[in-house]
């Protein structure tokens, strides 16, 4: 509906409007993910890519109210960003170049209206997206926003008909990749031929040729991966290349929309709609309606057994998860158990994890998948070996109670831990022995020591930035319940004396840690997780998350704002 309107109100046709909207729909993958998988997120980027250039339109036509539009423009602005930053930042420069060209030619619109759209929809979007930017050096994305492991597109998987199901010609070795991504050779054909007759027209530039100019803008971000220089800017890291497919359909629909309002001009318009219908569902809609995912063949979860399979599926309510941690190696297309029991996998492509999630955790679980990947006899040996040491010791600092390796030959590595802990005790913060220690897990579990019986340590690990501190006598400690729900952590424990402890969840300064009720500073141990310093006695330790300065500050400036805007409207309704 959204492409219908904007390309309805460009071209003033109904024919046009509903053609594009159509390609739009049918194009790429996005019709998959709603139908057969159900992704209804990801279909609200498709959704609102549209609103903003249907609102500038209309300003530029003086279709509407001035305010209405600009409420429109400022409004989608704001929910592309909320949606998917990486998309919206794109989609803001490429709809920055439209009202560039808009306000190019004659029938100048009002750059007031057009303005208070703009900077509000912004404003709005800054709550979620400069914190985001300014707060990530807490994560695993302070040096680098990468997603350029994903392959290229080529552009016989892109228009040989079809590029999935059923083929006419066989592709080209290495470009049978699938991202779900087919634009159609109809649209293409359909796109040519409104080209061909914008050249013939010999007329100068015009608004009405933005579907062009965007579709050229929008292949170059596709093949951005091969210019030398433009392939090294984050921003074009920051999505792989099938990613800004979602521009070229939106782009190529418009360009459809042009060569149907160009055909219309000439006659035959009743009997084109049925000739096109017929081409595009032919041609698109036998390879994007059709399902086309499969079921694995690898199913190694099936070996786990009654009770581990429950284990991954069971948790104790909606909002609360297991207490101990439950790793696994089984690569992404195994994980659907997994992850409706919300169990870890060392495996995934996101990088928005605290650091400790590098610095720590994958380099050890990489370390433990390599060490006991052997036979049964082999795992053994390596369990009552040093290495063995320190694995279970490194398994008992991430409160882990099972471990799961798929075997090379067949069958599963099963490591049963037993007793867990979130929280071990200490009584000295030490800085480590050598620069190198921080960067390896071994070493640095080698020079805590820990005691998985009595959940203790010989020492805990800080970086240099924290004071090294000891207590003359070591503490015991006793863990009384463990509890972690959607929203927040609670453990009771109790400590015999003054000690230090740290715990198994990973270290963010925007963490309310309470003890007894009171809030307490806290410090990052050296691998990345919260330590803090604990009186003698019970305790009761609760975990929830808060809001950042930037975001209270940018939050408190938003609702000034939209409080600016209710009494400003409510004042010029009176007048």
């Amino acid at each position: 509906m959204a492409v219908y309107l904007l390309t309805r109100i460009a071209f003033r046709s109904r024919l046009a409007g509903f053609v594009a909207a159509l390609a739009y729909t049918l194009s790429f993958w996005h019709l998959q993910q709603v139908l057969v998988m159900g992704r209804y997120p990801i279909s609200l980027i498709y959704l609102f890519l549209p609103i903003p250039f249907c609102a500038v339109e209309c300003m530029r036509q003086g279709l509407g109210k001035p305010a209405v539009s600009s409420t429109v423009l400022g409004g989608s602005i704001a929910l592309l960003f909320w949606t998917h930053p990486a998309y919206a930042a794109w989609s803001f420069c490429l709809l920055l170049a439209f009202i560039v060209i808009c306000r190019a030619r004659p029938n100048r619109f009002s750059l007031r209206h057009l303005g208070v759209g703009v900077a509000g929809g912004l404003i709005f979007a800054s709550y979620l997206v400069v914190p985001m930017l300014i707060e990530r050096g807490w994560t695993n994305l302070e040096h680098v926003i990468d997603l350029t492991y994903e392959p290229p597109m080529t552009w016989q998987h892109l228009f040989i008909w079809s590029n999935h199901r059923t083929r006419l010609f066989p592709l080209p070795e290495g470009s049978d990749h699938w991202h779900g991504g087919y634009l159609g050779i109809s649209l293409a054909l359909l796109c040519a031929y409104g080209l061909v007759r914008r050249i013939r027209s010999r007329r100068s530039l015009r608004v009405s040729d933005w579907p062009y100019l965007g579709l050229v803008a929008a292949t170059i971000l596709v093949n951005a991966w091969r210019i030398p220089f433009v392939r090294d800017l984050e921003a074009i890291q920051g999505m792989g290349s099938g990613r800004f497919l979602l521009f070229v359909v939106f782009f190529l629909s418009g360009c459809v929309a042009f060569a149907c309002r160009e055909h219309s001009r000439v006659g035959g318009t009743q009997r084109l709609l049925p000739i096109l219908l017929a081409v595009i569902a032919l041609d698109l809609g036998t390879t994007t309606v059709r399902q086309p995912y499969h079921f694995s063949r690898e199913k190694a979860y099936v070996n786990l057994g009654s009770l581990k399979e429950d284990l991954l599926t069971h948790t104790n309510t909606p909002r609360q998860f297991s207490s101990s941690r439950f790793f696994h190696s089984y690569h992404p297309v195994n994980n659907l158990t997994a992850a409706m029991g919300r169990r870890a996998t060392i495996y995934g492509p996101y990088h928005e994890h605290p650091r400790a999630d590098d610095r720590f955790i994958k380099p050890f679980l990489d370390r433990a998948v390599a060490e006991v990947g052997g036979s049964d006899q082999e795992v053994r040996t390596v369990i009552g070996s040093p290495v063995g040491s320190i694995l279970l010791q490194g398994f008992h600092l991430l409160a882990t109670q099972y471990f799961l390796r798929p075997k090379p030959g067949g069958g599963i590595v099963q490591l049963d831990f037993g007793d867990t802990s979130p929280i071990i005790v200490s009584n000295e913060l030490r800085h480590a022995q050598t620069a190198e220690t921080a960067s390896d897990p071994f070493m640095i579990l080698s020079e805590m020591r820990v005691y998985p019986v009595g959940h203790r340590a010989d020492r805990i690990l800080i970086p240099d930035r924290i004071p090294e501190a000891a207590h003359p006598e070591p503490a015991t400690i006793q863990l009384h319940g463990h509890e972690t729900r959607i929203d927040d952590t609670s453990i009771r424990f109790s400590v015999s004396g003054p000690a230090f402890v740290r715990l198994s969840y990973a270290y963010y300064p925007f963490l309310a840690v309470r003890l007894n009720g009171k809030q307490v500073d806290v410090f990052e141990t050296l691998d990345g997780f919260v330590g803090l310093a604990v009186p003698p006695g019970e305790h009761h330790l609760s975990i929830e998350g808060h809001l950042s300065p930037a975001r209270r500050v940018i939050l408190a400036l938003i609702g000034c704002l939209s409080l600016g805007i209710v009494l400003w409207s409510r004042r010029k309704t009176r007048r």
